[in-house]
């Protein structure tokens, strides 16, 4: 190993962030469980609080997944769908144009 290289753990990197954020990781988690529509088996949430940043996390702790859909203007995406087969329709025109007066000189 190099003298410049430096081991990084991710768990001290992350208990670091969140000391001086001031943010606990069970919010942490807690967050990440609404934002992403994510829910955790107790097991791993219980840790969260007993061990902080120093847990296994494996896949069978993610219990439920669910997407999560933004609402959507239905007009708005329906007009920028026209506009953009106008602009293919007038691009197709147009290259046409171009290619029938290169035929003409």
């Amino acid at each position: 190993m190099s003298p410049l290289a430096v081991k990084v753990r991710p768990a001290h990197l992350l208990q670091e962030l969140l000391r001086r954020r001031k943010i606990s990781l069970w919010a942490m988690f807690s967050r990440v469980q609404d934002l992403c529509r994510l829910k955790f088996s107790k097991r791993i949430m219980r840790e969260v609080l007993q061990h902080g940043a120093e847990i296994e996390f494996v896949s069978p702790d993610i219990i439920k997944m669910s997407a999560r859909v933004k609402s959507m203007n239905m007009l708005l995406l329906a007009e920028a769908m026209v506009l953009h087969l106008q602009s293919i329709s007038h691009w197709e025109v147009e290259k046409n144009k171009g290619n029938n007066n290169d035929g003409l000189r």
